[in-house]
């Protein structure tokens, strides 16, 4: 029962006197306000302030450079401003208002003096927004310390290097820098840590020859980046002529050879590696062939190994090599000692010369089997004979040797002999004598004797 006459009591001081209760509250508001505004007492907050340095194109034309200038850059500087509390709500939202600055300008009166120690600057604070009821009472740092150094110019090379890739199907072949070298500007003391510019080139895309200009960019010896806050370059941008090429394959035909190997050796293989080479051509590319010089073979026994550099051959067809890899090509010619041949050449096909007068043959020529190098298809069609040579040779049984009639390009194994033997033709003759100088049969004397009609006729 208590707390609902109390939730009555709370409705019911809501529902009566309503205009005269909203009028009691804006009243109180306002009279808060005006005693605020006469009272409200002032307060310090602090601020933390970006320094902003100028003064370093002044240095610069006096020919020095602050060497800590990033450093100071990034030196922030705590301000602190006295205000009223709306004045420094308002402040609040109008930071930018307030900043704090350094001049190295003043700094050029020290040209000519030691500069290996450090040199004080001033820090300046300063509120631009102009007003009575704000007043700076403090900052810190008050005072910062630049290094100074001369400046000086020296010459480093020009290094080229390549952002991104070319169309697929094309490269990249020489990328020819306007100038070598390019000219900086920079502290004395750090001029030896500038090892090189690069040129850095973005060829996305490229199907064609182009130019490009291309600001350089300083590096050490580490491959990092030189503080551009500290060093200059003369030159600008530098223009660089870029090659592109398209890609293609060539093979490579198997050298000729001349000569022939030794006796009963023979060419079984030519190797060459590699077959196809990868090039660079200006136009496309197309497949086509280069052919190697020919290969002297005469009287070799073992395999011949020959290493054959083909950039004058690819030059002839506008062409170059894609890589070192494809720029010398082996050829390895494989010599191998052949299996012989067996033929049998008849007696009847091997001729005699150098017969001796009133000698000949006793008996008849037999055949005699000889081994051939050679190929063995040449050797199965052609027709060998032999010959002998009896030049010389008297009667009696003689061992020569006999030589064979070969097709080009085949030779003999070994050398062969046959069993000869040789008979007198005047023995013959005396024989001949022997047997006419013999006495000759008795001559048989036939009687004939009369037939019996013969003796009758007789007796009449």
């Amino acid at each position: 029962m208590k707390t609902k006459k109390i939730t009555e009591r709370i409705k019911g001081f809501f529902k009566t006197n309503i205009s005269f209760k909203i009028f009691s509250l804006i009243f109180a508001f306002v009279m808060w306000f005006i005693v605020m505004s006469s009272l409200n007492p002032s307060e310090t907050k602090t601020y933390s302030v970006t320094l902003t340095v100028n003064g370093a194109e002044d240095l610069a034309e006096s020919d020095l450079v602050c060497l800590n200038l990033e450093e100071l850059q990034s030196q922030v500087v705590r301000v602190k401003i006295k205000a009223t509390r709306p004045d420094l709500n308002s402040l609040d939202n109008n930071k930018d208002k307030l900043t704090a600055m350094i001049d190295l300008g003043r700094l050029t009166s020290y040209a000519e003096e030691d500069l290996s120690k450090g040199f004080n600057v001033s820090v300046i604070p300063n509120l631009s927004v102009y007003s009575s009821s704000y007043e700076i009472v403090g900052y810190s740092p008050s005072g910062l310390t630049a290094e100074l150094d001369r400046l000086v110019e020296f010459t480093v090379p020009i290094r080229v290097s390549v952002l991104n890739e070319t169309e697929a199907g094309y490269i990249h072949g020489d990328l020819v820098p306007s100038v070598s070298t390019v000219t900086v500007k920079g502290p004395e003391t750090l001029a030896d840590t500038v090892a090189y510019a690069s040129l850095e080139v973005d060829l996305s895309g490229l199907t064609y020859d182009t130019a490009a200009s291309v600001m350089p960019v300083l590096y050490d010896e580490d491959g990092k980046a030189v503080d551009t806050n500290l060093f200059t370059v003369d030159s600008g941008s530098i223009d660089v002529a870029v090659e592109i090429m398209k890609e293609g394959e060539v093979r490579v035909e198997a050298p000729q050879f001349t000569g022939s190997a030794a006796s009963g050796y023979s060419v079984t293989d030519v190797i060459v590696e590699p077959e196809i080479l990868k090039v660079l051509g200006k136009e496309n590319a197309q497949t086509g062939t280069i052919t190697l010089p020919s290969v002297n073979i005469n009287g070799a026994a073992e395999t011949i190994e020959r290493i054959f550099n083909v950039e004058e051959l690819l030059a002839e067809k506008g062409l170059e090599a894609a890589s070192d890899e494809f720029k010398n090509v082996k050829v390895q010619i494989v010599i191998e000692q052949e299996d012989p041949a067996v033929v049998v050449i008849p007696g009847s096909a091997i001729s005699i010369t150098g017969l001796g007068e009133g000698l000949e043959l006793g008996e008849a020529l037999s055949g005699v089997s000889i081994e051939v190098y050679g190929n063995k298809d040449t050797i199965a069609a052609a027709d060998i004979t032999g010959r002998i040579d009896l030049s010389g040779l008297s009667e009696g049984m003689h061992t020569v040797e006999v030589e064979p009639v070969l097709p080009g390009g085949t030779s003999l194994v070994d050398s062969v002999y046959i069993e000869v033997e040789l008979v007198s033709t005047e023995v013959t003759e005396e024989e001949t004598t022997e047997e006419t100088t013999e006495e000759p049969e008795t001559e048989e004397i036939i009687t004939e004797e009369p037939s019996f009609e013969e003796e009758s006729v007789l007796g009449e």
